[in-house]
């Protein structure tokens, strides 16, 4: 707290219980509590992080903020509507609705790339890579720098002469997962799904899951919809009633229902 120019007295009551430290361990608890504390805890955050900055020009990258606690987003909050002239903030998040409502925020959506920005990563990323792995990676991730970086890194761990393709990296199951967390029944439809195994019809899956049709239909379409969109990318393990967009992973479609599996 000193080295930050920071009263360790009355910083460290309010920053130590953020960082898991109990006043056992050799400070004061702060007086206030509720809302009061709350408020002091964001405050004195804020006040560490700028303080850390100094006084010179400092860029602060929040990145992924439809993962943050809403306490941390009260803590970017705060950092956002500080007037120092001398801080960058810079947010990432996958939804518009995830970034503070604020007038001061300038937005930029950025879509997938296209195909000439796609090969260009692929290079960056792996030169040596051939020809035919180089086209199926630009196949299966639809131009999403996160699904390309990835596949192809999963290249060098696995690699492919082109008759079996890699799996699905794990790092992009869980990002990919979200995807599902639409509704409960959702969730219900794709474990029922992969019980079933790899080929199901959906009359046999309406009667597993004791189902009217209307409640499975809604699914398919939210997974259709929400999932296998070529500028969204798709999600490992999910299906839909058609499956036209190209994805980390391949698709097959039985007569009756669409599924997807890692490749």
């Amino acid at each position: 707290m000193r080295a930050s120019g920071l009263e360790p007295e009355s910083a460290v009551p309010l920053l130590a219980p953020v960082l898991g430290i109990a006043a056992e361990h050799g400070y004061q608890p702060a007086r206030a509590e509720g809302a009061r504390l709350y408020e002091q805890i964001i405050e004195a955050i804020t006040g560490y992080l700028l303080a850390c900055v100094d006084s010179g020009p400092a860029v602060v990258l929040a990145e992924d903020l439809q993962w943050f606690d809403p306490s941390t987003l009260e803590v970017v909050d705060s950092l956002l509507r500080t007037s120092t002239g001398r801080l960058l903030v810079v947010l990432t998040g996958r939804e518009i609705g995830s970034l503070p409502d604020i007038a001061e925020l300038k937005t930029f959506q950025l879509a997938p790339l296209n195909s000439q920005e796609t090969d260009e990563l692929i290079t960056a990323l792996d030169p040596k890579l051939s020809d035919d792995n180089r086209m199926e990676v630009a196949r299966r991730c639809d131009g999403v720098p996160l699904y390309l970086e990835e596949v192809v890194t999963k290249l060098h761990e696995q690699p492919t002469d082109g008759a079996r393709w890699v799996r699905v990296p794990d790092a992009l199951y869980e990002p990919l997962f979200s995807r599902l967390r639409s509704s409960d029944t959702t969730i219900q439809v794709v474990e029922a799904a992969a019980t079933i195994g790899r080929e199901f019809d959906q009359g046999l899956l309406q009667k597993v899951l004791d189902t009217n049709g209307s409640d499975l239909t809604r699914p398919f379409a939210t997974s259709r919809r929400r999932l296998f969109s070529s500028r969204q990318g798709a999600t490992a393990g999910v299906f839909a009633t058609s499956c036209s967009a190209r994805s980390p992973m391949s698709c097959h479609r039985p007569a009756s229902v669409g599924y997807c599996t890692t490749g």
